[in-house]
């Protein structure tokens, strides 16, 4: 089974996941991102693997010949991170959290070829996508073993319930 959460900005797709893999515990492998705050302006991403390990995916001030917007992606820390905690994962839960398939993460061929190794597997990958999508993600968004959720701040109760129903939690 493989879950897409959408949503606009701000909707809480990683609050929803990261709610999601703790309720799980140990069963849940994987990677959220989350912002980088300075004097309370965002500056950047990190990625943050279940296991504890980060790395910076974007910055404002970094240098790195991938861009998107205003950040600079760190294709090789983001690969250092994401890359372990899916292989892992996909060895050793029984579900994956992806969080986020998104433009920054994509630069990564390898995250792609991944993500399309995980999805035609058997483990349960609950994973967030960009409100605004990509072809890769439409062509995701398109499969008949993904069940899309649209999340919104009205809704995010009844989704969570909705998705923990499915493990019959």
């Amino acid at each position: 089974m493989n879950i897409l959460i959408t949503g606009k900005p701000g909707a809480g797709k990683t609050t929803l996941v990261k709610k999601i893999s703790q309720e799980l515990g140990n069963v849940a492998g994987g990677f959220y991102t989350e912002e980088i705050r300075s004097k309370g302006k965002r500056v950047g991403f990190k990625v943050n693997a279940l296991d504890g390990t980060t790395a910076v995916l974007a910055h404002v001030e970094a240098k790195s010949d991938y861009r998107f917007s205003k950040y600079a992606v760190l294709k090789e820390g983001f690969e250092r991170i994401a890359l372990p905690a899916l292989e892992k994962a996909l060895s050793e839960s029984k579900v994956i959290i992806i969080d986020e398939i998104g433009p920054m993460e994509l630069f990564s061929d390898n995250f792609k070829t991944l993500i399309l190794e995980i999805f035609d597997g058997s483990r349960v990958v609950i994973a967030t996508i960009k409100h605004k999508c990509t072809p890769f993600i439409e062509d995701l968004k398109k499969r008949k073993d993904v069940k899309l959720f649209n999340l919104s701040k009205e809704n995010f109760d009844s989704i969570h319930q909705d998705i923990m129903k499915l493990f019959n939690i």
